[in-house]
């Protein structure tokens, strides 16, 4: 089952918070696909970049075993 733009509402303003409270810079990753959740998090940190990785499953896989 997909999450609703509701289930996300607890997530964003957690994100949200976590991106206020470092204003020094933060990494954070997610899957902030709709507009609407990039402009969200962008409210709680203005210059806010997005880095759009495409990579494949087997690589990502790979990355994961190594963490």
């Amino acid at each position: 089952m997909n999450a609703t733009d509701a289930d996300r509402d607890g997530w964003l303003a957690t994100l949200g918070e976590q991106l206020r409270t470092r204003p020094d810079g933060i990494v954070l990753t997610c899957s902030a696909l709709k507009r609407a959740y990039r402009e969200r998090l962008r409210q709680a940190a203005p210059g806010l970049r997005f880095v759009f990785a495409d990579i494949s499953r087997a690589l990502l896989d790979d990355c994961r075993q190594l963490a």
